[in-house]
């Protein structure tokens, strides 16, 4: 799995609004996922402080 979309599952999985982050860090990351784009290093830092998640976390989880 990538990180893109482990993260996307856990937003759906603790019910946090895609949109509500996409205000609050200008991330869409439902767009990410579905146009199979890869997150670029300040993106993927942002989502991760903002769902207090550590990169060490979804690494964990995504191999």
């Amino acid at each position: 799995m990538k990180a893109e979309k482990y993260l996307l599952q856990y937003v759906l999985e603790h019910n946090i609004s895609s949109e509500k982050i996409e205000a609050d860090t200008g991330i869409n990351i439902e767009k990410v996922v579905s146009e199979n784009r890869e997150l670029v290093s300040d993106d993927f830092a942002t989502l991760c402080t903002y769902l207090n998640v550590t990169p060490e976390e979804v690494s964990d989880q995504i191999i």
